[in-house]
């Protein structure tokens, strides 16, 4: 690969599946978590394949685990993202800061 011109590291893509948070009797957020995550897994490997920096190297993305539907959720995953980032600017993609 040629030599990266960009000053620093290059972005890195941050997918966070988001759901309807309700839970009750109708099973609503039940009934989407695999429809959800599959999109997700599908989003990702498009933009694996299909993009690339400009030193020809395929992009990186990053995923949550689980699909997000409330807080407590949202905040489990930007730990998480922080923790198996050593890159600061992949945490900040995955946070969508």
């Amino acid at each position: 690969m040629e030599k990266n011109r960009y000053i620093g590291e290059y972005p890195v893509i941050g997918i966070r599946p988001v759901i309807d948070g309700r839970r009750g009797p109708m099973q609503l957020r039940e009934s989407l978590e695999d429809q959800v995550m599959a999109m997700a897994e599908a989003a990702k490997k498009l933009f694996e394949e299909n993009l690339y920096y400009s030193n020809g190297e395929h992009v990186k993305v990053v995923m949550a685990d689980t699909s997000i539907g409330r807080v407590p959720e949202s905040a489990a995953c930007a730990k998480a993202a922080c923790r198996s980032s050593a890159d600061s600017d992949a945490a900040a993609a995955f946070l969508g800061t």
